[in-house]
């Protein structure tokens, strides 16, 4: 696992350099055209355990970007209860490995009805990627620890993109915000490891807790805010 922590800035640099270059995202690689894009008129976001996380994230940034409205779905129930799908809907479904049963299976279901789908997956060549009409491979690489690290991060990096294109193809971003955002992306590899004493020392301080609540809203956790003078509490 702290071999695989290490390796996520080169995992989130090889994910966001698949798409982007020169300050420009292109998803036609995905098999994503603007058309496409500015018809989207509703997203659902379908996957099981911490890639359901990372949908609940999406949903915020693609809400607040795109402002197209998103539900996210747990795989193991998506089929079960008869989803409302729109026809100009798209399905983006979200696994490391490409072949969680569940997730597969409301894949199928989507596409049994007729909506688009687009697959963030890690496996090339998986079913999922193979079944899926749009495919965004992130390039984590093997990863081989129970606990999710670099293929969390590189499924973010990639919702985050999507995200960013969408607003921008829909008008909703102009061109400043854009270079902004792109800028921002870019310097993310050299920050995800840049505060490792300040995350070693919050790690050691609570890993004997039988039980962390965690409470707030939004994405930014509060504990990012506190001064890093914490440091000096060790």
């Amino acid at each position: 696992m702290m071999k695989e922590i290490h390796e996520q800035p080169r995992a989130v640099a090889d994910t966001l350099h698949s798409v982007e270059n020169d300050g420009k995202i292109d998803l036609s690689s995905i098999g994503l055209s603007d058309e496409e894009i500015k018809n989207i008129s509703q997203i659902y976001i379908v996957a099981c355990g911490s890639a359901y996380h990372v949908g609940v994230a999406a949903q915020y940034v693609i809400e607040n970007l795109a402002r197209i409205p998103v539900r996210v779905e747990l795989a193991s129930e998506f089929r079960y209860r008869a989803p409302m799908l729109d026809e100009n809907g798209l399905v983006i479904v979200i696994s490391q490995s490409g072949e969680t049963a569940d997730t597969l299976a409301a894949l199928r279901e989507a596409k049994s009805r007729g909506i688009k789908t687009l697959a963030i997956v890690n496996v090339v060549g998986s079913p999922i990627a193979r079944e899926a009409d749009c495919v965004f491979y992130t390039l984590a690489g093997p990863e081989i620890a129970v606990a999710t690290t670099k293929a969390y991060s590189t499924q973010l990096i990639a919702s985050y993109l999507l995200a960013i294109q969408f607003g921008f193809v829909r008008g909703r971003i102009d061109e400043k915000q854009y270079a902004e955002l792109i800028a921002e992306l870019e310097s993310l590899p050299q920050k995800i490891l840049d505060d490792k004493e300040r995350l070693q020392w919050f790690a050691a301080k609570f890993a004997n807790a039988k039980d962390i609540f965690f409470i707030g809203r939004g994405m930014k956790p509060q504990w990012a805010t506190f001064p890093k003078s914490t440091r000096a509490m060790r």
